[in-house]
């Protein structure tokens, strides 16, 4: 848990750890727990132990499922930041913005556009 942010949420049907990576959470936190169980544990990664590492994570990491869902209103995830659009300023990407998605665009406030400006 030094080494990635987690986070955890119930959705009444099953359990999910979610992984933050490149300002994104992706559904992969079990995959990354056991890819790197396996490495540190070597053959002592037997499936009860690892079981044991997902289940405190679980627990250490767990997060409200509306919480989880919920992206303040104005907010974007971009490729080099997150946008706030009331204000206009990029800040930078932020594990405690639950965003899942992100769009292939990098922001440049002093950028202009020909066309827009011909018009």
């Amino acid at each position: 848990m030094a080494r990635f942010d987690f986070t955890s949420i119930s959705t009444g049907v099953k359990d999910e750890i979610w992984f933050y990576e490149g300002g994104i959470w992706k559904l992969k936190g079990k995959d990354i727990i056991r890819i790197n169980a396996e490495r540190l544990l070597g053959n002592k990664a037997k499936m009860g132990v690892v079981r044991e590492i997902e289940e405190k994570i679980k627990r250490l990491t767990f997060v409200d499922k509306e919480k989880f869902d919920n992206i303040p209103e104005g907010y974007i995830c971009l490729s080099n930041g997150i946008l706030n659009l009331l204000e206009k300023k990029l800040m930078p990407h932020s594990s405690l913005f639950y965003f899942k998605t992100k769009i292939n665009l990098i922001y440049d406030p002093k950028a202009t556009c020909e066309k827009i400006l011909e018009f």
